[in-house]
C-alpha cells in the first residue's frame, strides 16, 4: 500500500520539497510530551523561526555548542531516538556542562503518510524520553524525507567557568578510567551481516541507553578529573591519543584491562569490522609499540567507533578508587582503570600498549 501510495508521484523531491508534511508534523507534535525548561522564552509551545533561550549573563558561565548526527543501525525507532539523544549530549557530560535545549534533525524514510507520522512519532517519543532524564528542553527543529531513517540534535548548554573539564590537563602519575566497555562498531557490522548473537546486541543497547552525566559528575566531583573526554567515532585510541597529544604526555594503556562487549573479541578475530575502522587505524601512527601487537583482535578494536560510548578520563591515582567506586555504584558496571599517564613522549608516538 505504501509503494502504491508514493507511486501516485512520479518523483521524490529534494531541498525543502522534501520536508515532512506540516499536517504530520502538527499530529506528531500534540502526541509528544515535550520537554521544557525555565530558560526557554520561545519555544514549541509557541513556535517562531526562531526558538529563543535566555542565557544568565555571568563571567562565571560559559555558553556550550555542540552537534550530533547519524543513521540509524536499529530497527525500533523509539530506541534509536533515545540513543541519538545520550549520544548527543555526551559531549556536554564530558565537559560537565549542562544541557539546556536541543534542535532535533529528522530524517524519515519514503513512505505512506500513517507510516511517516508513525516512525517520526515512535523516534521523537524516544527522544523526548532522554531529554527529560536529563532535563533538557525540546525547542524546535526539522524533518525531511530520505532513503534512511537518521537523527541529530544541535545541543546548546552551559557550563561554570571554573569547573570544566577539557581533554588535555591529564598530569603525570594519574590512572586512565573508562566507564564502558567498548565495541559496538564491530557488533553492528556483525549484525547487518546477520553473524552477531541477539544477546551480544542487547548488551551494547543497554550501554548505549545508559546516559553519562552521572558519570561524569561523578569523574569531576570525586574524581577531581584532570582531562576527560567520551569515547564515539574515533574509536578508544583516537579519543585517547587527542588527550594525551593535547595535554603533551604519553599514554601507557594495559590491553588487558580494557572491557570489550561480549562478542566483540570474536567478531574481531573474524575480521568483522565497522566501515569506519580503516580510517581510525591510521591513528597507528602515534603507538609507539604497533608492530608488537597489531596482531592481537583486543588491539584492533581500539580503533573500533563507538555510538554513546562511555566517558575516558585521566584521574589522580590517589582518588581512583573511590571514583570506580563510585561509578560502579551508580551503574557503570564497566568501569575500571585502564592505564597511567606518563611524561615519556618522543616522535614514534604518544601511546603504549602493554
Amino acid at each position: 500500500d505504501a509503494i502504491a501510495e508514493i507511486s501516485k508521484s512520479f518523483m521524490r523531491c529534494g531541498g525543502c520539497g522534501s520536508k515532512v508534511g506540516a499536517t504530520i508534523l502538527s499530529r506528531v507534535l500534540k502526541q509528544l510530551d515535550v520537554p521544557e525548561r525555565g530558560e526557554v522564552v520561545l519555544g514549541l509551545d509557541s513556535p517562531d523561526d526562531c526558538a529563543l533561550i535566555a542565557f544568565p549573563k555571568s563571567e562565571e558561565k560559559l555558553s556550550v555548542h555542540t552537534i550530533d548526527y547519524f543513521r540509524s543501525f536499529i530497527d525500533d525507532p523509539f530506541v534509536f531516538g533515545r540513543i541519538c539523544v545520550n549520544h548527543a549530549l555526551s559531549d556536554c557530560h564530558a565537559m560537565c556542562a549542562e544541557p539546556v535545549s536541543v534542535l532535533a534533525l529528522c530524517v524519515v524514510p519514503f513512505a505512506s503518510e500513517s507510516k511517516v507520522e508513525s516512525t517520526l512519532l515512535q523516534m521523537m517519543s524516544g527522544a523526548c524520553l532522554a531529554l527529560q532524564e536529563a532535563n533538557c528542553a525540546l525547542v524546535g527543529g526539522h524533518t525531511s524525507e530520505g532513503a534512511e531513517l537518521a537523527m541529530g540534535f544541535a545541543v546548546n548548554g552551559t557550563v561554570d567557568a571554573k569547573a570544566v573539564l577539557r581533554k588535555s590537563g591529564a598530569a603525570t602519575g594519574d590512572v586512565i578510567i573508562l566507564t564502558k566497555a567498548i565495541g559496538t562498531g564491530t557488533l553492528f557490522a556483525a549484525h547487518m551481516k546477520t553473524k552477531a548473537n541477539s544477546a551480544w546486541i542487547d548488551t551494547a543497547v543497554d550501554s548505549m541507553l545508559l546516559s553519562n552525566q552521572s558519570a561524569g559528575t561523578i569523574l569531576r566531583d570525586i574524581g577531581g578529573a584532570t582531562s576527560c573526554t567520551d569515547v564515539t567515532g574515533f574509536g578508544l585510541l583516537g579519543h585517547l591519543i587527542e588527550m594525551m597529544k593535547s595535554s603533551k604526555k604519553c599514554g601507557i594503556l594495559d590491553l588487558e584491562k580494557v572491557p570489550f562487549f561480549e562478542g566483540a573479541v570474536q567478531c574481531a578475530k573474524a575480521k568483522i569490522f565497522s566501515s569506519l575502522q580503516p580510517q581510525n587505524i591510521r591513528m597507528k601512527r602515534e603507538v609507539i609499540n604497533h608492530e608488537t601487537v597489531k596482531n592481537k583482535a583486543e588491539y584492533q578494536l581500539l580503533f573500533d567507533p563507538q555510538t554513546s560510548g562511555g566517558l575516558l578520563a585521566t584521574v589522580p591515582e590517589s582518588r581512583a578508587t573511590e571514583t570506580i567506586n563510585a561509578l560502579l555504584a551508580e551503574g557503570y558496571s564497566s568501569s575500571v582503570i585502564i592505564g597511567r599517564v606518563s611524561d615519556y613522549q618522543t616522535e614514534d608516538g604518544c601511546i603504549e600498549i602493554l
